[in-house]
């Protein structure tokens, strides 16, 4: 493996030549795990899909999200969810829950929200 580069910049390269950025750490030292996520910093997780209707009978598909945080810093190592969910349509459109099975789905460029309603236990 060699190392290019100047203090600011530096780039590891193997015998296939696959380059990766390396940070200066203490010291002057390569940190070769500057990439990486840092802990304790929160990432949306796909928890599930929930299937909803409009009053016409049209179906959506509806992404549940949870923030999950990385606690391994911790006595109790592992990953933690917390706060509340996230939700979104399959298109990506923003998603409110009402409370029970209803949903408030917001289209852009149209004036008024749409309401869908979903009979899934976890929200009946």
């Amino acid at each position: 493996m060699r190392v290019h580069g100047d203090e600011d910049t530096r780039w590891a390269s193997r015998d296939h030549d696959t380059r990766s950025p390396l940070a200066s750490g203490a010291g002057g030292r390569l940190d070769w795990t500057a990439h990486l996520p840092k802990r304790g910093v929160a990432v949306s997780e796909h928890e599930r899909t929930i299937l909803a209707f409009d009053e016409a009978g049209n179906e959506y598909f509806i992404d549940v999200f949870v923030s999950v945080r990385d606690l391994s810093d911790l006595q109790h190592a592992g990953a933690a969810s917390g706060g509340l969910p996230a939700f979104r349509t399959r298109e990506g459109h923003a998603v409110t829950h009402l409370g029970g099975g209803e949903f408030a789905v917001t289209v852009p460029g149209e004036e008024e929200t749409l309401t869908v309603r979903t009979q899934d236990s976890d929200f009946v």
